[in-house]
């Protein structure tokens, strides 16, 4: 949020837009590609292994998510361990303009693997659309839990500060990471949970 910090509402919110878009296509795209990339490896895979055996091999890739996520935290660590270690450069905010920035910004970050993650959700919904786990339209879930709360946010900020800073109570909560990071191995555990109440039910 910082790159439209002391804006006026308006172009705070063109920016805004223009970063979820950018977030939205490029997360709805690369989840489909790897969705397509994946059908025939998913499939075949799923031949191989008995149907007894796979939902234990699911369960265990959602439970090694959960425990990297919670050691990470536990390790107070800055970003998942399963993370790129980069940023979207700032200067483009000064090569190619706010608005172009925030786009190119929502499209680099978007992708996932090309920056730095704060949880292995990621890699679980990946992983899962490589495998035909998933439709390939998972992308635009996954891209809308990221942005609906930014949205959400900004909004809170503006009816409370109106014209004065409405980004500033996204900036608070994007400054407090172990909240949201808890929260993220909540939506994990609670998925394992929620698979582990459906395996039993099928017994």
């Amino acid at each position: 949020m910082s790159p439209v910090r002391g804006q006026p509402p308006r172009p705070q919110l063109c920016q805004i837009i223009s970063f979820q878009v950018g977030f939205l296509v490029a997360a709805t795209i690369s989840f489909a590609v790897l969705s397509f990339i994946g059908e025939p490896v998913g499939r075949s895979a799923i031949g191989i292994v008995p149907p007894l055996v796979r939902p234990y091999i699911v369960g265990s890739i959602l439970l090694t998510a959960l425990m990297l996520d919670l050691t990470d935290i536990a390790g107070k660590r800055q970003h998942a361990l399963l993370s790129c270690k980069r940023q979207t450069p700032k200067r483009i905010a000064m090569d190619l303009g706010m608005h172009r920035a925030a786009l190119a910004w929502g499209l680099d970050a978007g992708l996932g693997f090309t920056t730095y993650r704060m949880s292995t959700i990621y890699w679980v919904v990946a992983l899962s659309a490589l495998l035909s786990l998933a439709p390939w339209w998972i992308g635009a879930v996954y891209a809308l839990g990221f942005l609906v709360p930014l949205a959400v946010a900004w909004l809170a900020g503006f009816a409370i500060s109106g014209s004065s800073s409405p980004s500033r109570i996204a900036e608070i909560c994007g400054a407090r990471v172990r909240p949201a990071r808890l929260l993220g191995a909540v939506v994990i555990g609670a998925i394992i949970g929620d698979y582990l109440s459906s395996m039993l039910g099928a017994f």
